[in-house]
């Protein structure tokens, strides 16, 4: 079994594919910080490292590695803030995630994507069924400005770019169709098709060659392709 250091696959990933640094991680973190992290020079991120990995078209999830104790505290918190989302318990969930987001600093922009994209996701997700029409419609509001503000931190300028311009990891490719989804809820039908299109068509561009991720997103764009439709009726 070979083994290696996530910083060094990063880089090995990268020079093979002939990625600039620079561009690995726009929008992301600095190069600098890149090339620390790949030169194990620094503590491992493993949220942003999942995401650079899936940028360079590797499955994080078939890789394993070593942690510190904070870093997999902030593991544990992510799989428990979700698992109470989707147990609709919103109280404690919005409770754990902004103990979450108060752990680390306002400028680590993984982790404030990961913060308003799962802000987005509870606003969604754990309606209670006696709320009135007007609360749901002001959560979904809501929802819209947090997942556009997830989008922007990692992909800014994404709605006047061609994605073919950007690397996009699957967890950048969920908030670009929840986004989509979103608009779509909101009466933004032509924006929401033209989001969730770009999205379909960058999908098959960058990750059809690596299993895992062209599967996930695959799912992902089929539902959302077929509830735009029914709305949009194209």
């Amino acid at each position: 079994m070979n083994v290696y250091t996530i910083g060094s696959l990063i880089k090995q990933e990268r020079k093979k594919r002939k990625i600039s640094q620079k561009k690995l991680v726009a929008g992301l973190c600095s190069a600098q910080t890149l090339s620390m992290l790949e030169d194990d020079m620094c503590e491992t991120d493993a949220f942003l490292m999942d995401m650079l990995l899936q940028r360079l078209g590797k499955s994080p999830d078939k890789l394993e590695c070593i942690v510190s104790g904070e870093e997999y505290h902030r593991i544990k918190m992510r799989s428990l803030i979700e698992q109470l989302i989707v147990q609709r318990k919103r109280k404690y969930a919005d409770y754990l995630l902004e103990r979450y987001h108060d752990s680390f600093k306002s400028t680590d922009t993984a982790q404030q994507m990961y913060y308003h994209r799962t802000r987005a996701y509870l606003l969604m997700r754990t309606v209670p069924e006696d709320t009135s029409q007007q609360q749901r419609n002001s959560d979904i509001q809501e929802a819209l400005r947090e997942i556009r503000l997830a989008v922007d931190m990692t992909l800014p300028g994404v709605e006047g770019t061609p994605l073919s311009e950007y690397l996009i990891s699957t967890c950048e490719m969920e908030n670009l169709l929840a986004y989509g989804k979103i608009l779509n809820m909101t009466g933004s039908r032509e924006k929401a098709q033209s989001i969730i299109l770009q999205s379909f068509v960058s999908c098959f561009q960058n990750v059809c060659g690596f299993s895992t991720m062209y599967f996930r997103s695959r799912q992902i764009i089929s539902g959302l392709l077929c509830s735009v439709r029914r709305r949009c009726r194209f």
